[in-house]
């Protein structure tokens, strides 16, 4: 549901975003977390840098995500990266009067 969400501020067509948000559910990279224990973190973490993708306009449960995803595991450090990335092309988009950017 994370994935879908991010995916429609992003991708126009309902069954681009339909696909992207199945692929990423049912892909095999995914059956090594999911199949132990040990993935736990991974899996944590991964929610963790999606829900504050999500509510990234929001400062304290952006950083309070990124910190319990570094908790989880180090690799959430992309979290700020990445919404750092997305403002960037916002207002490349806005300065452009670019629309969307992908269209199907």
């Amino acid at each position: 549901m994370l994935v879908l969400r991010l995916v429609q501020r992003t991708v126009k067509g309902r069954g681009a975003r339909l696909f992207a948000a199945l692929l990423f559910a049912v892909h095999p990279v995914h059956c090594e977390a999911v199949a132990g224990i040990v993935g736990r973190a991974d899996l944590l973490a991964t929610l963790c840098v999606l829900t504050g993708l999500a509510v990234d306009r929001s400062l304290p449960y952006t950083a309070a995500l990124t910190v319990v995803g570094l908790a989880c595991k180090e690799t959430a450090i992309v979290l700020p990266v990445l919404i750092g990335v997305r403002k960037v092309i916002d207002r490349r988009k806005e300065s452009d009067g670019v629309g969307e950017v992908c269209s199907t």
